[in-house]
């Protein structure tokens, strides 16, 4: 996983973003933001971006940077990889999560 530690700093320093962006590919552009989102520091310019490799088990990882955030979710790696990650950020307490899956668009909003 890249791009989380900033994210757990700025939650240390009571920044929080508006929305993240949890990536699980291996596109280019995608390692490029999870590492350079916070080049210049965090201004609202570049969303957080974090991205997830493939040798990671969505279950397994430490998602604390995404408590009461809203996060869209991309996933490449597959539908059952995909609903794995998604409900590894439910468990989380993400307070909203928006993925795409082949057309689907895929909604959880926490309860209040």
């Amino acid at each position: 996983m890249n791009g989380h530690q900033a994210l757990l700093t700025m939650r240390r320093a009571g920044q929080v973003p508006g929305l993240i962006f949890v990536d699980d590919d291996d596109e280019e552009m995608t390692r490029e933001l999870a590492s350079t989102w916070t080049a210049n520091g965090y201004r609202g310019v570049f969303l957080p971006h974090v991205r997830i490799e493939a040798r990671d088990i969505p279950e397994a990882l430490d998602l604390r940077f995404v408590v009461g955030l809203r996060v869209h979710v991309y996933c490449s790696r597959g539908l059952m990889r995909q609903k794995r990650l998604f409900r590894a950020l439910i468990e989380a307490k993400a307070s909203m999560i928006l993925a795409n899956h082949d057309g689907q668009l895929w909604h959880y909003e926490a309860k209040k």
